[in-house]
């Protein structure tokens, strides 16, 4: 089930975290997060081997989880 992160909790320990932006190419290339890596969502099923077991991936998307600007999904 997925679960929402606080944005502090994720500064507060960005290595415990792969941060993974969802969007669609244009989208990531007009701006996203530092140290975010691009894996359209469309790719992302087919790429989970290739995920750091030893941190725990967060997803980044346009369209929010209703958490507000405060929050940020995790996979």
């Amino acid at each position: 089930m997925a679960q929402m992160v606080t944005l502090a909790a994720l500064a507060a320990d960005p290595d415990r975290f792969h941060l993974i932006n969802v969007r669609d190419a244009e989208d990531y290339a007009a701006a996203h997060v530092a140290d975010a890596v691009h894996t359209p969502l469309a790719h992302l099923a087919a790429q989970a081997g290739e995920l750091p077991a030893d941190r725990t991936p967060v997803t980044i998307c346009g369209k929010g989880g209703g958490g507000g600007p405060q929050m940020a999904r995790t996979c």
